[in-house]
């Protein structure tokens, strides 16, 4: 009697990697056309924006000044990502730089992402915060003087963890490692690994 459980070409495990491959493949295709046509509609609105880019479903831009926006060949900007510059704010993300789904990056000033850096999923990076309390301020949150900004700036080759934190005019230098969930404060050095809350560092990997 035949094992009905050996393996074939076709059997189920087979049929299904053929399905995923072939799914993937079309999906990868399709997302590519999308990515092109986002990116023409965002160049028209003034968004530096290579057309190499690929722009994941959900993924929100906005600017409050023509140009403020750049990104260069190479990069791959994943679902429901937000960029965000805001009053005179700009931000500047290098070539084959990863950023993973629901990160969302906001600047009032400059935010600076240099080349073939990766950034995982879910995480916070801004170049500014609120002025407290609130409620001296309330009136002031449509206008630059409700926020204090300063520029954030990140290197190349850098691996941030996912569901991290950085906050405003911290420096990260070249090969840096910033581990998962950290809340980075202050600036951590090229080469250099930083873990916590808040973030500290623990030296060259």
């Amino acid at each position: 009697m035949k094992n009905r459980y050996s393996y074939s070409p076709m059997n189920k495990i087979s049929r299904s990697g053929l399905i995923e491959t072939v799914y993937i493949m079309g999906l990868s295709l399709f997302g590519r056309v999308r990515s092109f046509f986002s990116i023409l509609g965002l160049r028209m609105r003034g968004y530096d924006i290579h057309t190499s880019v690929m722009i994941g479903m959900q993924a929100l831009f906005f600017q409050s000044q023509q140009h403020s926006i750049r990104v260069l060949e190479g990069t791959a900007i994943g679902n429901g990502v937000r960029l965000k510059a805001g009053f005179a704010g700009e931000i500047h993300i290098g070539r084959n730089v990863l950023i993973e789904d629901f990160t969302s990056i906001y600047a009032h000033k400059t935010l600076t992402i240099g080349d073939n850096t990766m950034i995982s999923t879910g995480c916070f990076i801004t170049d500014f915060d609120h002025n407290y309390p609130h409620s001296k301020f309330k009136h002031l949150l449509l206008s630059e003087d409700g926020y204090t900004a300063k520029t954030t700036t990140i290197g190349k080759n850098v691996w941030i963890g996912t569901n991290c934190c950085i906050l405003k005019g911290v420096a990260i230098g070249d090969d840096a490692v910033i581990g998962a969930g950290s809340v980075v404060t202050k600036s951590v050095p090229a080469g250099h690994v930083a873990v916590g809350v808040p973030a500290h560092t623990l030296g060259k990997p």
